[in-house]
């Protein structure tokens, strides 16, 4: 299985700590606190929010990173082909999380991809093609 490496920097550590390095500005337990409950907020609930970054599968990895994402409040999250190494199972359930996201965190989600379905599902679609970029 091929090493994959997810966010903005590979994982070494577990989830929650991954999630938690965004916000040093807050003490260290209002930090595994929030942490905590952005991993909630993503359906990474449990002992797996302990677990080394190698021991998640590919949907539980993303759902770290979209947890990092969100930890410092932002107005948008750039998500580049979130779904494209994922089963057609797990890539539905992260498009899902990333919709549900836009709507209720108050963040706008600008998402790229090359799968038309997705791409149908959003608020509002634009396509790039031949150097153009129309509203569909």
């Amino acid at each position: 299985m091929e090493q994959r490496s997810v966010g903005v920097r590979p994982q070494r550590r577990e989830a929650a700590a991954g999630c938690e390095t965004c916000q040093r500005r807050q003490p260290e337990q209002e930090r595994r606190l929030r942490a905590r409950k952005l991993l909630d907020v993503v359906e990474l609930t449990g002992s797996k929010q302990s677990r080394k970054p190698g021991k998640l599968s590919g949907g539980e990895q993303q759902r770290v990173a979209i947890a990092r994402a969100l930890a410092n409040k932002p107005q948008v999250i750039l998500a580049d082909e979130p779904a494209g190494n994922l089963d057609s199972q797990t890539a539905d359930t992260i498009v899902d999380l990333l919709l549900t996201l836009a709507h209720t965190q108050d963040t706008t989600v600008l998402l790229v991809t090359h799968d038309v379905a997705i791409s149908k599902r959003s608020d509002r679609t634009f396509r790039l093609a031949y150097g153009r970029l129309d509203e569909e």
